[in-house]
């Protein structure tokens, strides 16, 4: 049986509309496989590092890469939504355009804000990407060019930036840390998504331009991974000191800051130690986590101090402007490749392999239709499905629970397979989604307006 001759009102027919005009079902497919990487990543027991020549370690290409192809995809997904402002450039159209992405980056932003407060081990992508909503608005009417070139220039200067600010001026407040030490690299984002509104502009129904773009993210690759490899070859010093700097302190490495009378065990019971030189927390009978803080008598000192009173830290700033390891942590973050380390590298593997993956799904969904269904119905709601899979990890294990066994992720992913397909054949988007689009038609008061942003 033909669609045609399938009733219009049926569910069949529905799905068979799935990826149809305005929708781009190879776009759908590449952002339902980015969740599944993401909920893979968070539950699915994984290897640590891939490696080519380890069959076994080949699933730990869902560290790092799902959330940049996410980030990839954004930048699409704008550039179709605000594609009559940039086409026009006219004022209406530019204005709606940004209102739209406006709204759409409080609400994603607030929804971060909300699976954040569940206190579960996932870092919580939403936030950082709705903020980048509103980092998008003057690029709406960008050239292509452009675009490269702030994606190329982002990649390049953005880590070193972080970096040497995360060293001259450290600092705890939510907004610093929400740029400066999330997990997920602002100008890793933000480059990405730059490079994402350059393809969305692009033919992308034509098969020379999906093979281009293809090609340009397999050389990508390699030259990331070429770079990588040879840097790693002749700075073996440096390489060493990019990982050591994001590892854990170890006891050995306490012992050489600290007097070996000074270093707490690990854990010790509460009565057995003097702990007036430390900060620790409590757990049930004992104390861990201890941080050396000074002496009792500096304490005391401390605690006697006038609150009239002025310190003055930049002596402390331009000390750290000179130490020996401010250009080494420069360098390493431009080498940096490793899954979540924000560098030039990484940008660069990742990007490129973002592009080849949306290339290959925008070759393929067309062709596998009904055999991508389920993933392409997923990724037309991934607001949805990405707060569920949180809200569901809360649910198994609560506050700060851990959940990584196959069956968990099987059974969720499958969940969620087959929910987002019959959600589709009755609606045309996930329910957060709805909420999304509710709110975006009512700020800009023409439904006609959200339609030819889409």
């Amino acid at each position: 049986m033909t669609i045609g001759q399938i009733p219009s009102s049926s569910v069949f027919s529905r799905l068979a509309r799935l990826g149809a005009a305005p929708r781009l079902a190879g776009l759908d497919l590449a952002r339902g496989l980015a969740i599944i990487g993401m909920i893979a990543a968070h539950t699915y027991p994984t290897a640590d590092v891939f490696s080519l020549f380890d069959v076994q370690s080949y699933n730990a290409i869902v560290h790092g890469h799902p959330s940049l192809l996410f980030a990839l995809l954004a930048g699409v997904s704008i550039s179709l939504m605000t594609k009559a402002a940039w086409k026009t450039k006219s004022a209406e159209a530019v204005t709606t355009a940004r209102i739209n992405l406006m709204i759409r980056g409080i609400i994603i932003f607030g929804f971060g804000l909300l699976l954040e407060s569940l206190g579960t081990s996932i870092m919580v992508i939403l936030t950082l990407y709705g903020a980048l909503y509103m980092v998008m608005l003057p690029f709406v009417t960008a050239t292509s060019r452009a675009l490269l070139w702030w994606s190329a220039g982002i990649m390049v200067i953005g880590p070193p930036l972080i970096a040497v600010t995360q060293t001259l001026m450290p600092s705890n407040g939510f907004g610093y840390a929400l740029v400066f030490q999330s997990i997920y690299s602002p100008a890793a984002w933000t480059s990405l998504m730059l490079l994402g509104m350059y393809v969305g502009r692009l033919d992308l129904g034509s098969f020379q331009v999906l093979a281009k773009l293809a090609g340009a993210g397999v050389g990508l690759m390699v030259l990331s991974s070429g770079l990588a490899l040879v840097l790693g070859i002749m700075l073996p010093g440096l390489m060493s000191f990019a990982d050591s700097s994001s590892s854990p302190i170890t006891a050995e490495q306490k012992k050489e800051l600290y007097s070996a009378e000074d270093v707490p065990p690990e854990t010790v019971p509460s009565e057995d130690f003097d702990f007036t030189k430390y900060e620790c927390e409590r757990f049930d009978k004992a104390y861990i986590g201890c941080t050396l803080t000074g002496s009792k008598e500096d304490l005391d000192k401390k605690k006697g101090e006038s609150e009239e009173e002025i310190i003055n830290q930049w002596s402390e700033v331009g000390e750290r402007l000179v130490e020996p390891d401010l250009v080494p942590t420069i360098l390493a973050v431009w080498i940096a490749s490793e899954p979540h380390a924000g560098g030039t590298l990484e940008i660069m593997g990742s990007g490129g392999l973002a592009l080849v993956v949306v290339s290959v799904c925008l070759m393929v969904a067309a062709r596998l239709r009904w055999l991508a269904l389920p993933i392409v119905a997923l990724g037309t709601m991934p607001l949805t499905v990405y707060s569920l899979h949180v809200l569901s990890v809360f649910i198994m294990v609560g506050p700060g629970g851990v959940v990584r066994v196959p069956w968990f992720f099987w059974t969720t992913a499958g969940v969620f397979l087959l929910f987002s397909v019959c959600w589709f054949a009755f609606f045309a988007h996930g329910p957060l989604e709805r909420v999304v689009r509710y709110a975006v038609q009512k700020v800009t008061g023409s439904y006609a307006g959200v339609r030819a942003s889409e």
